[in-house]
């Protein structure tokens, strides 16, 4: 009660009626929290007598003035190449950024990315997100053994609870042997860069994966992200130091020896080549610029990302 107070939480349980049921006892264990300020908004919460095939039984409620919110995405396999081909090549018609300090090439780099993400943003818009997926271990043998469960639940009064009991005993079982056996299939069938990102995006989606605390070297265990980011640095960048914005010069420092083998190893062909070995649709970085952007469209800003390039590797 104390936690409750001092975090602002309120008691939604209302009544007697038990929310964990099992042969031998039943109780009111599940409790419901919400904050005090949205309690008026939350009405009848009551406990369900719908069979959730489990020991706890479903805690209802209804909560008022909710709003639907619609995810909208881009999805690059549906852009329109055309419009997106029309809109480069306008955008990069007659630019020629002039690079003489490392703040001229940070305002040419922005501005050329700006050009590709407005020519892509209007070609490719954002469109609703429509989940159709389900379930990838879910099968028809499941669905049986669930339809057979609420039945002998419907029939308990007449048949006697152990009919019910014996199929949701064999429910279970088949649900977790599925869950086990899905979860086994996925990871055993990583053999690709694609797939091993796959299985990071879903880990990464729950918050039981994350890396929270670390040990470090005096035997503390950190408190924060940036801690953990520190600590994993120390330990896989041994040595490794912070460059900060007034480390760096303020204009070029430029050998005629490194420009001129900046220049011998980045050439159109080099270039061309790397952005081809991506895969089209890939994930993209922080800019998100698609490979296949850069792709399909190398020909109107080659010349662009090839200065960019070179006076890059060409400095320092």
């Amino acid at each position: 009660m104390e936690y409750l107070s001092s975090t602002d939480l309120g008691l939604l349980n209302i009544g007697n009626r038990p929310t964990f049921l099992v042969s031998a006892r039943e109780e009111v264990l599940d409790i419901t929290l919400c904050s005090s300020r949205i309690s008026h908004e939350l009405t009848n919460c009551h406990v369900s007598d719908e069979e959730s095939l489990s020991d706890h039984r479903y805690i209802l409620f209804e909560h008022v003035n909710v709003t639907s919110q619609t995810l909208r995405f881009r999805n690059p396999r549906s852009t329109n190449w055309d419009l997106f081909t029309d809109l480069v090549a306008v955008k990069f018609h007659g630019y020629s950024p002039s690079i003489d300090n490392p703040s001229h090439l940070d305002e040419a780099v922005d501005t050329t990315t700006a050009f590709i993400m407005e020519a892509f943003e209007e070609a490719c818009p954002l469109r609703s997100v429509k989940t159709t997926r389900g379930t990838p271990w879910w099968n028809s043998d499941l669905a049986k053994l669930r339809q057979q469960c609420r039945k002998s639940w419907n029939r308990r009064r007449s048949a006697g609870s152990e009919a019910f009991r014996s199929a949701r005993k064999a429910y279970q079982k088949a649900l977790r042997s599925a869950e086990r056996s899905g979860w086994k299939n996925l990871c055993t069938n990583v053999s690709s860069l694609s797939e091993a990102s796959r299985l990071n995006k879903i880990l990464a989606k729950s918050k039981d994966f994350q890396v929270n605390e670390l040990r470090l070297p005096n035997g503390d265990f950190t408190s924060s992200d940036e801690e953990v980011l520190e600590c994993l640095f120390s330990t896989h960048f041994p040595g490794c130091v912070d460059i900060t914005s007034s480390d760096e010069p303020d204009v070029f420092s430029c050998s005629y020896d490194s420009l001129a083998s900046a220049r011998s190893i980045i050439t159109l062909e080099s270039i061309e080549w790397a952005l081809n070995s991506f895969a089209p649709f890939k994930s993209p970085g922080a800019d998100g610029i698609y490979p296949i952007l850069l792709q399909n469209e190398f020909d109107h800003f080659k010349h662009v990302l090839k200065q960019l390039l070179v006076c890059k590797n060409g400095s320092h």
